[in-house]
């Protein structure tokens, strides 16, 4: 039996051996996994009784472990002080490593449990790349899903795509307008760069009256502008699902904001209006609109400070302005109410692409077939800056709708660590930069101001700054990839180089010789005088409008992470799948490593670290045990009776029982960051017992098939939790 297993059948003896003394209330709260050296399990009932009978603990203790009836259970059980502790047999740790092999890599699954939860993730806006925020986004909601399947729910991953938003409006606009895209790879690229430019003009008031017409066109729909807006999502939608497919996402359905405007906004609308939680503002800024009411948002606060609440918080809490027209909330509370099958209204699916996993992926269309979805749990991953407006649709669905339960899965900002020299400078060689780009300084995803804060945030080691001096002072190629080769670079007269950057150069070369300096300060080396922690560090949040996403694409991090494994296993006959396998393995393990809240700070150094917490450590110690096995007969792995287990094979075993645990605890806290944690402990625990005990070299053969065995469970669980967190398993290293 796994640890929570055992912690349900120790709780129903325990309640049996307490009835003869009054009984004790929440007896499964009194149970815990105590450190080795005390037993397998403990609980402290006898003090729960003690405050009921006004009696001695330890006594108490005494006569309940005089009344527990486990000898076939435990080998031993012990009063310490008022807490009982007790002592696993032996074989029972064998026995469930048996059971770990017989049932594979589905160990952890539990029963269907009849209770479906929707995941959205990533909801990119169709105009651009995926960034790293993006892909924080996507491998969260691809975990989760993991999680939540594994633990008995039918899950449903679900993709929104926002077709009718200003971003959309203005990327149609220049689209059109514009000509030809820059050529800088993908279309998604290209399309993410052109908004840039769009962006600036529209800023500046030179093309807002052209978008906002496109925008009302897409809105009205049913017309060409509309069908054309259409059209550019959906192609930017299939190269950002490339970035998806290279990283092993799928989805089961995708969601157009057309489709939910064009067949679920009547009848949603008509339910917001009229429910009992809403109201009309008769006075202030906020006339005429339809609003939340104060108390359903602010439900703690007393009613006498509540009055005009609405009005400080309208922002998040107008649903409809006073000329008719519908905010964000109120439309995210429609499709909220559709994915729990609240709404009569149905959309209708087909099949939008065969995804890699063999599964078409289904998206909304006006002439597909009626697909019925209905949510017992929705589960959004949104960045944490979107809190208030989260809070806001779940309080409305949770008071109309107690029975339904809706997560806002918050993460934090990600960001490349300090130092590393790809930060916001390599990874955009293949990319197309107009003149008018490396005046403002969009070539590094920042405007003529943030130069100085680029240096000082990103490129602080010798390496990074040499490779930013290169990029100033080579000459620079104008309307053509950049540095992708030696040859062919057009010259670049000094008055058209970027604004201070003479200036800006020098600084970087005296911070570069800094550097090389002896009994420098640390604030000198980071370039930044008093550097707060990581933690605390206030950070950008990327912008497609402004183009910060530079330097931070998905694509970029997976092709340099590929580079550098490959250089990595040189000579290793690793082919080129295994190098793609184990770079995603790096990527996905260091992000979701990361508990949510937390801000992520990507470095190569620690993600490919083979000694440490990383993905390709975990992926070691599973290709060692491979190994091992392969040089094994398969008829030893078998569980011979009677044996005793050294201490590192008990810790080893124990740590094996808990893995289901920390499955439901990962979707019960919403962190598929507990998979990680756990997954570094077991493999730092089975790398204790391989360097101190024989196993293949092992000449009693009863000693030897029980370790073999303990590899073999190992093993499974090793891969069990990498696939949970949607990496697949290398066997060779």
């Amino acid at each position: 039996m796994d640890y929570d297993e055992l912690v349900s059948q120790f709780a129903r003896e325990l309640e049996a051996a307490c009835s003869e003394l009054g009984g004790a209330d929440n007896i499964e709260h009194t149970i815990s996994i105590p450190k080795p050296e005390f037993g397998d399990i403990c609980t402290s009932v006898a003090f729960e009784l003690a405050k009921k009978a006004g009696r001695n603990p330890k006594l108490l203790a005494e006569q309940v472990a005089g009344n527990l009836r486990l000898a076939k259970l435990f080998s031993r059980v012990a009063v310490v002080g008022g807490y009982i502790n007790c002592t696993l047999r032996d074989d029972a740790f064998l026995e469930e490593a048996a059971r770990i092999l017989e049932k594979g890599t589905d160990y952890a699954k539990h029963r269907t449990i009849g209770l479906t939860v929707l995941i959205e993730y990533p909801s990119v806006n169709p105009n651009k790349p995926w960034h790293l925020g993006h892909l924080r986004n996507a491998l969260l909601g691809d975990a989760m899903a993991n999680l939540f399947a594994c633990t008995g729910y039918a899950t449903v991953r679900a993709d929104y795509i926002d077709d009718l938003g200003l971003q959309v409006a203005e990327s149609v606009w220049g689209y059109r307008n514009l000509g030809k895209l820059p050529e800088a790879g993908k279309f998604d690229v290209q399309l993410g760069l052109q908004y840039v430019e769009v962006s600036k003009r529209f800023e500046s008031g030179e093309i807002e009256k052209e978008v906002r017409q496109v925008l009302g066109k897409m809105e009205a729909q049913d017309n060409d502008i509309s069908a054309a807006a259409r059209e550019l999502a959906t192609k930017c939608l299939l190269a950002q699902y490339e970035t998806a497919f290279s990283l092993g996402l799928y989805h089961d359905i995708l969601i157009f904001e057309s489709d939910i405007a064009k067949f679920l906004v009547a009848e949603g609308l008509e339910i917001i209006k009229s429910s009992e939680f809403v109201g009309h503002e008769a006075e202030g800024k906020n006339a005429g609109c339809l609003v939340l009411n104060a108390s359903l948002s602010f439900p703690e606060r007393d009613p006498r400070e509540r009055k005009g609440m609405v009005q400080e918080k309208s922002g998040q809490k107008v649903l409809l302005r006073s000329n008719g027209t519908m905010t964000y909330l109120a439309k995210d509370i429609i499709f909220h109410l559709w994915k729990f099958g609240l709404l009569k209204s149905r959309l209708k699916f087909k099949d939008f692409v065969k995804q890699p996993n063999g599964k078409a992926v289904r998206q909304s269309s006006a002439d597909g077939e009626p697909q019925e979805i209905s949510a017992d749990l929705i589960i959004n991953i949104i960045g944490a800056e979107q809190s208030t407006h989260q809070e806001a649709i779940k309080e409305f669905i949770s008071l109309r709708n107690p029975g339904k339960t809706y997560i806002h899965l918050a993460y934090a900002h990600a960001r490349y660590a300090d130092g590393s020299p790809e930060s916001g400078v390599q990874g955009l060689e293949s990319r197309v930069w107009s003149s008018e780009d490396v005046k403002t300084g969009l070539f590094l995803g920042f405007r003529p101001l943030a130069f100085q804060m680029l240096l000082l945030e990103h490129i602080s080691t010798p390496a990074g700054i040499d490779l930013l001096l290169e990029k100033f002072s080579t000459p620079a190629g104008i309307d053509r990839p950049m540095a992708k080769s030696s040859e062919a670079k057009l010259p670049i007269s000094q008055k058209e180089r970027p604004p201070g950057e003479i200036e800006h150069a020098m600084h970087a070369r005296a911070m570069r010789e800094a550097h090389s300096s002896k009994g420098i300060s640390e604030d000198l080396k980071t370039g930044r005088p008093q550097d707060p922690k990581p933690e605390t560090r206030p950070t950008r949040r990327f912008s497609g409008r402004e183009g910060t996403w530079l330097g931070y694409i998905a694509d970029d991090l997976i092709a340099k992470t590929e580079e550098k494994i490959q250089g990595i296993v040189e000579g290793r006959n690793l082919d080129g799948l295994a190098v793609h396998r184990l770079a995603v393995c790096s990527i996905k393990y260091a992000f979701l490593k990361i508990s949510p809240e937390k801000e992520l700070v990507f470095s190569w150094e620690d993600a490919l670290n083979f000694s440490a917490n990383s993905g390709v450590y975990i992926m070691y110690s599973y290709a060692r045990i491979c190994r091992l096995l392969e040089k094994a007969d398969p008829n030893e792995l078998k569980a011979p009776e009677g044996l005793k287990l050294n201490p590192e094979e008990h810790l080893l075993l124990r740590k094996l029982m808990e893995f289901r645990g920390v499955v439901a605890r990962g979707c019960r806290d919403f962190k598929p960051s507990h998979i990680p944690s756990y997954l570094f402990e077991l493999a730092s625990q089975f790398t204790q017992f391989y360097e101190k005990w024989p196993i293949l070299k092992e000449t009693d053969a009863r000693e030897r098939a029980k370790r073999l065995l303990i590899c073999k469970a190992t093993a499974v669980i090793l891969e069990s939790g990498m696939n949970l967190l949607g990496i697949e398993t290398v066997e060779k290293m």
